[in-house]
């Protein structure tokens, strides 16, 4: 019905948004796989009726480290993702997740106030548009490393991991990687890690994975290319 609407309106091929995801699927459970499954199914349906992009807004959890909120399968669905975070009177906004480009550098912006018109009185009616904060200073994202939890565990085993990974440059590393910069595979890094938590054997895994992105999302580390290494 939403693909026929918006053909009918003229605006296939363009931007869908879905504001807010958790609005948009009432009595959905965000943290079943299968509920998120049919989410993630209906937004790529969409996409594919329509031509254009789908766009998701979506909320983290109460601790913004672990990123989005609900099923890890959501994350792992998007072909990009772009996180919006607010540290005290600072904005800034970077690529969380990108298939096909840098996923690490973050962008400072302030809401600027402008006028769009004027009600029947005279008074202003005004909104606010982004702007580049150009007086942000360049370590105001400098996050702290983690000081318990599955992302403590994670942090230290890795730090071990990319000391023994060496400075030698693996073949197929993405370009991203910055020269000299001790790398692993994801794939080794839970292998190697999962074992250290302490949680149920059949969640070892996703644990790992959550922590990982939690890093992520602190800008401690970088995913990307299928390679983890300190940001």
């Amino acid at each position: 019905e939403i693909a026929a609407a918006v053909t009918a309106a003229g605006a296939a091929g363009g931007l869908l948004v879905i504001d807010t995801l958790n609005r948009a699927a009432s009595g959905a459970d965000e943290n079943s796989v299968v509920d998120m499954g049919a989410i993630i199914a209906a937004a790529k349906d969409l996409q594919a009726k329509l031509g254009g992009l789908v766009l998701l807004v979506h909320h983290s959890g109460k601790d913004a480290s672990k990123g989005l909120r609900g099923h890890s399968s959501l994350h792992a669905a998007l072909d990009a993702a772009i996180e919006v975070s607010r540290t005290d009177d600072r904005h800034d906004w970077r690529i969380a997740k990108s298939k096909d480009g840098d996923d690490s550098k973050a962008y400072p912006f302030k809401l600027k106030v402008v006028e769009i018109g004027e009600h029947d009185d005279g008074e202003a009616i005004t909104s606010c548009v982004v702007v580049a904060d150009e007086d942000a200073p360049a370590d105001f994202r400098r996050m702290i490393p983690p000081k318990s939890g599955n992302q403590k565990v994670v942090w230290d085993a890795l730090g071990e991991l990319l000391r023994q990974a060496g400075d030698v440059r693996p073949k197929d590393a993405p370009a991203s990687l910055p020269s000299g910069r001790p790398a692993v595979t994801v794939d080794a890094a839970i292998a190697a890690i999962r074992d250290r938590l302490a949680c149920d054997g059949k969640r070892k895994t996703e644990r790992t994975q959550q922590a990982l992105t939690g890093l992520q999302a602190k800008r401690l580390i970088t995913i990307d290319g299928g390679y983890v290494w300190v940001t």
